[in-house]
């Protein structure tokens, strides 16, 4: 006599581990990835940042012939980045010459490699990470 029942189909237990293991392998690798396009992307927002703070030092300069007394607000710049990833400030003015910085803040402060951006009255751009070559590194990309 014939089994009336029907065969059962399906995934074993064993099927399902093993989707679980590779979808746990890729999120491992995924995550990171992410995360460091991230802290790239809001280092270009911050180079942006300090270019126009850079450009308007030059329309102060070009007005009062020194960069001394230049500050975010008279010189018309933004003290941060839209997001607060970055906050900005000239950390030296003197009659010739000026520096600005933009100091990581939140979950940019994870960026080791660059850390801080600097940028000067001469176009020398810096980072306080741990880089060997912050123009490659933090400025080129």
């Amino acid at each position: 006599m014939m089994n009336s029942y029907p065969t059962q189909r399906g995934f074993s237990l064993i099927e399902l581990m093993i989707v679980l293991v590779i979808m746990a392998i890729l999120t491992a690798i995924a995550i990171p990835s992410f995360q460091a396009y991230l802290i790239k992307a809001n280092r270009s927002e911050a180079k942006i940042g300090l270019m126009s703070l850079a450009a308007r030092m030059e329309n102060y300069y070009n007005q009062n012939n020194t960069y001394a007394g230049a500050t975010i607000s008279n010189i018309g710049g933004t003290s941060s980045t839209a997001d607060g990833k970055y906050i900005f400030s000239i950390s030296s003015a003197t009659l010739s010459t000026y520096s600005l910085l933009a100091s990581a803040q939140n979950s940019q402060a994870s960026d080791t490699l660059c850390g801080n951006l600097t940028l000067d009255q001469a176009g020398n751009e810096g980072a306080t990470g741990t880089s060997t070559n912050p123009t490659q590194d933090c400025w080129a990309q």
